[in-house]
């Protein structure tokens, strides 16, 4: 089974590629392995983004802010 990081940047490979609906099911199974991976979360709002769902990318983009100020 992969690891978050591996699909993280599975996730990013098909943004890059514009692979859009394939990079949404890499950083689901990222944020599946590690609810708290703030960065999966703010990859993910960037390829909603891409796709024109804005009310997603802006619920994950408050999500990933939320997940770094719990860090601190």
């Amino acid at each position: 089974m992969p690891n978050e990081v591996e699909a993280y940047l599975r996730g990013s490979k098909h943004t890059m590629s514009g692979e859009l609906n394939r990079a949404i099911d890499a950083f689901n199974e990222a944020i599946r392995i590690d609810p708290k991976y703030a960065d999966a979360y703010e990859a993910r709002s960037e390829a909603y983004l891409k796709m024109g769902e804005t009310a997603e990318a802006e619920a994950d983009r408050k999500k990933a802010k939320q997940l770094r100020m719990d860090r601190e």
